[in-house]
């Protein structure tokens, strides 16, 4: 292929190392139901990467089914949001990360986030992390990462073949494959046995995407 335009990231998980600490998130904002917390940590585990958002309806549908109103769903939400924020704030960058966002900076990729944070949450970490210089544009839920995909193309004329996406979860996947952009899976313990069985090979260190994707 020819060298991509412009990169899809995912945020946790590709970017910075905090995937755990919004799995670990769950249980704690769910403790009052600790006969449900291993369906809940599963369930998010099998769905990361789509909003925190869609999950509580899950939760409450399935699990509790009881009725989850708007202020109840708020309230869930900020509680999500103190437990991580700061946790995310100071954890360490994927390895290779900030080295290949530097590297598209200085060549001119362009370089966009499509994460299942919301919004709001993931512009405040953006700006607080110092990311903002190395993305054209940073989007989270509610919007689902296929729109975004689709939208981004579509408002700079790129071609789905001048796209690469790179992503930790199924959505990401799914969210490129319905576009037909390429896409690299990143590693993470939880997805050893979907990459296999799609034939797909992640990668642990994503100064490898240069090497594998970009020609000097």
């Amino acid at each position: 292929m020819t060298n991509p335009k412009i990169v899809f990231f995912d945020f946790d998980g590709v970017v910075l190392d905090s995937a755990k600490i919004k799995t670990l998130a769950f249980p704690e904002v769910f403790k009052d139901y600790p006969q449900h917390l291993e369906a809940i940590t599963n369930y998010h585990l099998e769905n990361q990467g789509i909003s925190r958002y869609e999950k509580f309806d899950w939760i409450y549908q399935t699990l509790l089914k009881t009725e989850l109103s708007n202020s109840k769903k708020e309230e869930l939400g900020n509680t999500f949001s103190e437990i991580v924020l700061e946790k995310v704030m100071q954890c360490p960058f994927i390895k290779g990360a900030k080295n290949l966002l530097e590297y598209f900076r200085e060549t001119n990729i362009k370089c966009v986030v499509a994460s299942g944070t919301p919004y709001k949450e993931l512009h405040t970490i953006i700006k607080k992390r110092n990311l903002s210089q190395f993305f054209i544009e940073v989007w989270g839920s509610p919007k689902h990462k296929e729109a975004i995909i689709e939208d981004i193309l579509e408002r700079y004329s790129i071609e789905p073949s001048e796209a690469l996406f790179l992503g930790d979860a199924t959505t990401d996947y799914f969210a490129a494959k319905s576009n037909n952009v390429p896409f690299q899976a990143v590693y993470s313990d939880e997805m050893i046995d979907f990459w296999e069985n799609e034939n797909i090979k992640s990668i642990n260190d994503l100064e490898q995407i240069k090497s594998l994707y970009f020609s000097n």
